[in-house]
């Protein structure tokens, strides 16, 4: 599927590296989350075979078969969809494996060197519960402490982990999973063992959390600074893998999300991505992308074509005998650089209006430029036999303007990044034309329709209407959030209550860019707010 597919249906996704997934197992298992060893001994109990977790190796039976290791767990993204492979890396200890069988076989110990167990594990989005916490997945204190807070104030939150209860943990990944000198038969040993220890990470919290999904309810009590219009308040996510066999680091987990103001509900599975979203010479973490419906078109495009339509037909209305335009969709056309739109194009007869733009969208290194080209077109003639003789008049005239929207990445008081959009207009041509014969001088109501289509065109101009008119245009406002401007700096506020990372970081945007689609994109990098 075509990358940009993905918003027909959906309207975010948050693209996290494969990279950036193990140094947060890394960040877990450094701080304790995930334990960095473990002691599996296989013991008897009423004449069966029975696994243990053990604290420390003394209490390992005589005469067992165990596994006491130091681990690494990691991932690893080996095909696009909806599985991950799960592997828990045996850096270094002991291994005692029972070797042949019946009366012959033999208890025999092996140095654990870099073995590894692999296995294809099923993500499992589960709303998250304050009770889960502890109980179902394992967290370290901070996170503990913004989930909490979260649901306190009204948040829905998703969590995404390994399903360790849906897999057959039999199937090991055998690409992954390496037992050293124990052979075969090690392999065959490890699977017993793993398929106890998963089993009982289940039942005792499950800390293989990759990520947190924050999305919004209508009772959600969001800071006034992270308010942000419905278009971009997301209510629902799923996910998908993609999988770059040329660069593996940068296979990626996709959170994929629906918001309020888009299409409102998660339907059906995203299915697969073609391409990488992160690009290779891009040193992120993650990446975001919003949908041109839900941000360029929704906040600045959208807003300027309908208000431009309504101002300028406000003026003609009664004199030009047109109708308003098409609607926005029906306006709308891609282009090789952009979109262009045209809000009417009646070009000929006694009655002619029209009004486009053109719209280039352009990255700069640090800013995206949104540049608006538009051209309005006024004409009436009037061509009436009136007994005596037959007045012909006609006025008509042109205006071209200019608009630039610039989103640029910059830095707030506090020194975090934000995004700052400043607008400017300019008028790069008017002309005006107009005659009329005797007869029609002979009467007032053709001067009245004629001279009200030159005072908008030529006296518009030297009283700044078109100044002004065009100035208007590009001061947006959003209900309930104030100037455009302010919605664009909650924007990056409110990504960082997007997606949670498992250690409990939040992402920060670096260079904001844009596709010819007008889908947007930030660069995201994560740092520690404790």
């Amino acid at each position: 599927m075509k990358n940009t597919f993905i918003f027909n249906q959906f309207d975010m996704v948050v693209s996290m590296s494969q990279q950036t997934i193990n140094d947060q197992l890394t960040h877990l298992l450094r701080t304790g989350t995930i334990h960095s060893s473990f002691i599996l001994a296989q013991v008897i109990e009423n004449n069966n075979y029975v696994y243990k977790v053990l604290d420390d190796e003394s209490q390992i039976p005589p005469n067992s078969a165990y596994i006491n290791a130091s681990i690494l767990p990691q991932v690893n993204i080996s095909s696009s969809g909806l599985d991950i492979t799960f592997v828990l890396n045996m850096l270094s200890g002991t291994a005692a494996f029972w070797i042949g069988n019946g009366p012959l076989s033999r208890l025999t110990t092996f140095d654990i060197d870099n073995w590894s167990y692999g296995i294809d594990v099923n993500m499992d989005l589960f709303k998250l519960e304050q009770d889960d916490i502890g109980k179902k997945i394992t967290v370290p204190p901070l996170v503990e402490d913004q989930l909490k807070n979260f649901t306190d104030k009204m948040f829905s939150v998703n969590s995404l982990l390994m399903d360790f209860e849906s897999v057959d943990l039999i199937q090991f990944n055998p690409t992954h999973t390496n037992a050293g000198k124990s052979g075969d038969v090690g392999i065959e040993q490890m699977v017993l063992f793993m398929q106890f220890y998963l089993k009982w990470l289940i039942a005792s919290g499950n800390p293989y959390v990759l990520g947190y999904a924050i999305n919004q309810t209508d009772q959600s009590e969001v800071p006034t600074n992270e308010v942000v219009p419905d278009p971009l308040k997301p209510v629902g996510t799923t996910y998908s893998m993609y999988s770059d066999a040329v660069n593996p680091a940068k296979s990626n987990l996709n959170f994929v999300l629906a918001t309020k103001g888009g299409f409102g509900h998660i339907s059906g599975s995203p299915g697969t991505f073609d391409t990488n979203w992160i690009g290779d010479n891009e040193d992120i973490n993650a990446k975001m992308i919003i949908s041109h419906t839900d941000l360029v078109e929704s906040l600045i495009l959208k807003p300027l074509y309908e208000s431009l339509q309504t101002s300028v037909f406000s003026q003609i209305n009664g004199n030009i005998d047109v109708s308003s335009g098409n609607s926005y969709e029906n306006g709308k056309a891609l282009t090789a650089t952009g979109i262009s739109y045209t809000i009417s194009n009646v070009n000929s007869g006694d009655d002619q209006y029209v009004n486009t733009m053109n719209v280039t969208l352009n990255n700069q290194a640090t800013s995206v430029d949104i540049v608006v080209k538009g051209h309005i077109q006024l004409y009436k003639e009037v061509d009436k036999n009136m007994g005596f003789c037959t007045a012909k008049a006609h006025a008509g005239g042109t205006v071209d303007w200019t608009g630039k929207f610039s989103i640029e990445s910059t830095k707030d008081e506090l020194g975090n990044p934000t995004l700052k959009l400043t607008q400017s207009t300019t008028i790069d041509n008017c002309t005006s034309d107009s005659d009329k014969n005797d007869c029609a001088k002979a009467f007032e109501w053709i001067g009245k329709i004629l001279g009200t289509i030159l005072d908008l065109i030529t006296l518009g101009l030297d009283q700044g209407f078109f100044t002004k008119l065009f100035d208007d245009l590009m001061d947006l406002h959003i209900p309930n959030i104030g100037n455009i401007g302010a919605a664009f700096g909650n924007i990056s506020n409110a990504v960082r209550t997007t997606i949670l990372l498992p250690g409990g970081q939040v992402f920060y945007f670096k260079t904001p860019s844009i596709d010819t689609e007008g889908n947007f994109y930030l660069q995201l990098t994560y740092k520690s707010e404790n």
